[in-house]
């Protein structure tokens, strides 16, 4: 019952007419429209795909302080953490495995050649992010390989505010105290001269940690009792410039993290991990400004991702570098007043050199074309197809379709498109079954790429302005799913019965469906907002063994209840986030975390004080193995705001 009060709290309060405009400046991405689903910018009801949006101002009125935790939010989305604070996580959409979801960048891919482990080692601080932007289902015909299960875009100056409007600067400076002495401090700025603007941003995080039990008390490892500790430093600089005919802008970011990687990927009883990343991201992109029927951009991203992991002090440290040099251009034209034709092109090379996966380097290359069209006032549809080689699966062609029928205040959508993924280096390279370590693992350097056909139907429904439902089912066929699995073939003697061995599934038939509700509406002086959503999964395995025990596979949710509301006066906010989650065996857990700010007016700049409430009733659950996640963690900070002239 805990986890009701609050939404019907909520949903009592709503009943006042609307009575306020907001008026967008030039330049900046209304929060209505979206650019992930189609390249070009459509409203959220034209997209004929279900996406949810995050701007940076409600990402601040919620108990956030990484994206991964943000997603915990977003519908048909499932974070699993190893810890708390976003320090590492792998993230799956609609029952994918964690390596079947595809993250950019400003339209660039994050995705990293080693493993989906690192898919949220983000090289920009959270105050970067402008925006973010999920797509659920087919997204691989325009964005590329490993978008099986759908896209999040992180979205920062480059895309959201191209045209670098407003004052000449804009900083803010922020520190963080809680509990098990978390310490936070953040800041950054923005500086603008004419036509040029640079961007700053650094945070520093730091915890002793929660102390990691067991049956018996406390845990002890080789260096004492273990606790839940980590540090973090991320920073991120940016510079922009426009020109008569185009405009530039120019990113470089790291991220460093060190951390207790307590049974994090076994459980082993000689597992006391630790591990270190390094995350380096350097991004150039180029776009018009001129006023024509054609808009392109071109990018350039390269990204190197450096980890040393130690499984015991006694054993020796595994470390590995992973890099990747990727480049695109799409350009967009309009045909008539009713059609337009996107285009692109894409190209990279990703390798890994490591003292456990061994050195290796592979190629990408991949081309698509995408038609948009009004049939009707009431009919839109977009149909294209890509092609793609990759030296893991050789070449592909990755169709994909939409039809969307907008009668009256509803909006009837169904979608169809063909998604594949090349195996990354960790299932085909590793090889971790010297003793003493248990659920060792034993890559497969002959897997087969994954191959995969998403269907989904939908409706939504605007009864107001500021108020949506929504209602998808969704099924997806995976044909040579990738996964380890707990039972070695026949004609491979020499491993055991326990070793994990990466293998293809045949095949996978996942099935589900997701209702959401999306309000939000201005009350008087105040702005409320309620985002919920629930999925149901089902999904049925065709494996080699009837008894193989798969590590992945089945390790997304029956049923998810997600829930974040917020309720915000002119110098008060409060923001509440809702997860229950029933797991496929039949447990279950719900966490519910709270943030309240105050804002104070101060005659050149303004301070806001927030109290973050993390798991409130202090549930005790995990996510990944036996990997604890944080209980009850309380945290006060303030935040100040200057603006230049």
């Amino acid at each position: 019952m805990r986890i009701l009060f609050f939404p019907i709290l909520f949903i009592s309060l709503l009943g006042t007419e609307l009575r306020a405009q907001s008026t967008m400046p030039e330049g900046v991405l209304p929060d209505s429209i979206v650019v992930t689903a189609t390249r070009t910018p459509l409203s959220v009801r034209d997209a004929g795909q279900r996406i949810s949006t995050w701007t940076a101002d409600e990402i601040a009125d919620l108990s956030v302080n990484s994206f991964d935790e943000l997603l915990r939010s977003v519908g048909g989305v499932e974070v699993f953490s190893r810890t708390g604070f976003g320090i590492q996580s792998d993230i799956t959409m609609r029952g994918s495995t964690f390596n079947g979801v595809l993250v950019l960048i400003d339209g660039m891919p994050l995705n990293d050649a080693m493993t989906g482990h690192f898919i949220t080692d983000m090289p920009i601080p959270l105050t970067q992010i402008k925006r973010i932007e999920v797509l659920r289902g087919p997204a691989a015909m325009l964005h590329g390989p490993d978008a099986l299960g759908g896209v999040i875009h992180i979205m920062t100056d480059a895309t959201v505010n191209p045209e670098s409007y407003g004052p000449s600067s804009e900083s803010t400076l922020g520190v963080f105290r809680g509990s098990h002495g978390l310490f936070d401090i953040h800041g950054d700025g923005i500086f603008r001269k004419g036509n040029v603007s640079l961007g700053i941003a650094s945070v520093y995080q730091n915890s002793d940690g929660e102390t990691i039990q067991n049956q018996e008390g406390p845990v002890e490892g080789p260096n004492g009792i273990v606790k839940t500790d980590f540090w973090r430093l991320t920073n991120s600089v940016f510079t922009s410039a426009r020109f008569s005919e185009f405009s530039t802008f120019l990113r470089f970011g790291m991220d460093r993290r060190d951390f207790n990687a307590f049974h994090f990927y076994t459980v082993s009883p000689f597992d006391f991990s630790r591990e270190q990343t390094d995350t380096y991201w350097a991004q150039l992109r180029l776009q018009n400004r001129t006023e024509s029927a054609s808009n392109w951009t071109g990018q350039v991203v390269w990204k190197r991702h450096d980890d040393t992991f130690t499984f015991n002090p006694m054993f020796s440290t595994n470390r590995h570098t992973s890099q990747h040099l990727f480049s695109q251009f799409h350009l967009t034209r309009t045909l008539s007043p009713t059609w337009s034709l996107t285009t692109g092109l894409s190209g990279g090379v990703r390798s890994i050199t490591s003292n456990n996966l061994g050195d290796h380097n592979d190629t990408r290359a991949g081309a698509f074309a995408v038609f948009n069209a009004e049939l009707t006032e009431s009919v839109s549809a977009y149909a294209g197809s890509r092609i793609d080689y990759d030296s893991g699966f050789g070449v592909e062609v990755i169709p994909q379709a939409s039809l969307l029928w907008k009668p009256g205040n509803w909006a009837l959508r169904t979608n169809v498109g063909r998604a594949v993924r090349a195996p990354n280096y960790t299932e085909r390279y590793i090889n971790t079954t010297a003793p003493p370590r248990r659920d060792r693992n034993y890559g497969n350097p002959d897997l087969e790429a994954e191959r995969a056909w998403s269907y989904e139907v939908g409706a939504d429904f605007y009864p107001a302005s500021g108020v949506s439902f929504h209602a998808t089912g969704f099924r997806r066929i995976t044909s040579n799913l990738i996964d380890f699995a707990q039972r070695a073939p026949s004609g491979t003697p020499m491993l055991a019965d326990s070793v994990l061995l990466a293998l293809n599934i045949v095949e996978v038939d996942l099935k589900g469906f997701e209702l959401d509700a999306t309000i939000n509406r201005p009350v008087g002086r105040a702005s409320m907002g309620l985002s919920a959503t629930y999925t149901y999964f089902d999904s049925g395995l065709d494996g080699l063994w009837p008894d193989a025990i798969f590590k992945y596979a089945s390790g997304h949710g029956r049923s998810i209840v997600q829930i974040s509301s917020t309720l915000k006066m002119p110098s008060t906010s409060l923001g509440t986030q809702i997860l229950w989650k029933e797991k496929l065996d039949g447990t279950s857990y719900s966490t519910v975390n709270i943030r309240a700010s105050q804002t104070f007016l101060l005659p050149k700049n303004q301070i806001k004080f927030t109290l973050d409430l993390r798991n409130i009733f202090d549930e005790s659950y995990t996510e990944v193995l036996d990997a604890p996640m944080p209980g009850r963690w309380i945290s006060l900070g303030a935040n100040i705001y200057f603006a230049g002239e």
